[in-house]
């Protein structure tokens, strides 16, 4: 089968759904935990504008959200900057760092999982 399928690339309304659908997706995880995890209209946006590529969809912005989001909140965890019980509201990505605010404890800036 030769044959291209052209597709509409995706609106930016469309990819701010994918990305609050996403963040449904890693509750689960943000519960096993203990951390609740919300994020900003400006983090949103911020993600759907890095992780927005009209040739692949929100592949790329599925992976950062993992890189920008997850993996960090997992390493803040671990390495103990979030602790079980905080709220933590991911607040934008400024120069490649994921800033986290827990409501519970003081601020605390994490650095792209590559960097933890």
């Amino acid at each position: 089968l030769d044959a291209k399928i052209l597709f509409k690339p995706l609106s930016e309304k469309a990819l701010l759904k994918i990305v609050d659908k996403q963040m449904a997706k890693m509750k689960p995880r943000f519960d096993e935990l203990g951390v609740q995890v919300s994020i900003s209209p400006k983090a949103k946006n911020e993600l759907v504008k890095q992780g927005k590529n009209p040739m692949t969809g929100a592949r790329d912005m599925l992976f950062l959200m993992l890189q920008k989001v997850k993996f960090p909140v997992e390493k803040g965890v671990l390495k103990k900057k979030i602790k079980k019980g905080n709220k933590v509201v991911v607040t934008s990505l400024q120069k490649d760092n994921l800033k986290v605010l827990p409501k519970q404890a003081k601020k605390v800036f994490l650095k792209t999982s590559k960097e933890l």
